[in-house]
């Protein structure tokens, strides 16, 4: 077997890595509130991938908790929203805290949440690469 790492083996570590449900509370523990990896535009990066952890200092993480409180109640979920995992295209998975997940678009939620919730996804990725720009600098 070999152990070289490659950018194909990395990508599925950080993959695997995003689904472990204790790494949120390390974060939380570590004074790293969220973690967002988004696909920045071409303006911002010529990286393919960025990922950014916010500390409680940069004000960030409040935002987001509440962009991600916004999420969860326009699914209607229980359980608070965990990690949301992007499949290509305007297709999400999101993850609860009590396990479950959904995956959007899907016929058992309105064309008007399905946008509304896109538009809030946009919002946190707009947040992290403005917030990669001051990190930047």
């Amino acid at each position: 077997m070999d152990k070289a790492l490659t950018a194909e083996t990395i990508e599925v570590l950080m993959a695997a890595c995003m689904e472990l449900p204790w790494l949120d509370e390390i974060r939380m523990n570590m004074k790293h509130v969220h973690a967002v990896t988004i696909i920045p535009s071409d303006d911002v990066s010529t990286e393919e991938k960025l990922m950014l952890t916010f500390s409680d200092e940069t004000g960030v993480p409040q935002r987001i908790s509440v962009l991600m409180q916004d999420i969860t109640t326009e699914l209607g979920f229980e359980q608070s929203t965990t990690a949301i995992v992007h499949k290509g295209g305007a297709c999400y998975t999101f993850h609860q805290a009590n396990g479950r997940s959904l995956s959007i678009p899907t016929d058992d939620i309105s064309a008007e949440t399905y946008v509304r919730v896109l538009f809030l996804l946009k919002e946190i990725s707009l947040m992290a690469q403005a917030q990669f720009i001051v990190n930047a600098r």
